[in-house]
């Protein structure tokens, strides 16, 4: 009884261990192998180049567009710092001319500091407008760069749009039917030598 019993333990391990397999790996492949017959095919690498410079095309554009913008935010920004400072430079011309009647009138220790103030005043504000002036001017020369750059970059957009049409109109375009004329004339001569013979056989 014992011996039986240790017999029907192994049997039903054998049998555990049978139905504990793992089937994962199968699975595993034939689900590879539906991925690789469903996946379609990649693109060439000519393709591929062809969408990536259509991309760069467009972000050269708005690169062109943005960079004219900032130029002509700058010259605005630049002309409206200069009617400031010329208008500073105003004042302060103003302030010294009074401070130096006032010396004049009265010179004393304190009126002399006055005149000498109103006169650094003033010409810092010349040397402001100095300042303002010239980068109005470098950014005026880098607006103008920019829109012939941006200019040139819609040009050579146009030009190669319009290429891109007529070689998909010359490539859809659909060919002429041929006529085959000797086939015809071979066809004509064949019916004229048969009844020439046809009257050759009813004179004779």
């Amino acid at each position: 009884m014992a011996l039986k019993k240790v017999a029907k333990k192994r049997i039903t391990k054998k049998a555990v261990a049978k139905s504990g397999r793992k089937t994962s790996p199968v699975k595993k492949r034939t689900a590879k192998k539906a991925a690789s017959i469903a996946s379609p095919q990649s693109a060439s690498p000519v393709s591929i180049l062809e969408k990536e410079l259509l991309a760069s095309q467009i972000k050269l554009g708005k690169a062109h567009e943005k960079a004219t913008a900032q130029c002509e935010k700058e010259v605005a920004k630049l002309k409206t710092q200069l009617v400031k400072a010329v208008a500073k430079h105003a004042l302060q011309k103003e302030r010294k001319a009074a401070a130096t009647k006032n010396h004049n009138e009265k010179p004393t220790r304190a009126t002399k500091t006055r005149v000498v103030r109103a006169n650094e005043a003033l010409q810092a504000a010349g040397a402001a407008i100095k300042s303002i002036r010239a980068a109005l001017q470098d950014a005026r020369s880098a607006h103008a760069e920019a829109k012939k750059a941006h200019k040139k970059s819609n040009a050579r957009d146009k030009l190669l749009a319009g290429f891109e049409r007529e070689w998909t109109k010359a490539a859809t375009k659909k060919r002429k039917p041929v006529r085959r004329v000797r086939k015809a004339s071979a066809s004509a001569a064949e019916e004229t030598g048969a009844s020439t013979e046809a009257e050759k056989a009813a004179a004779g």
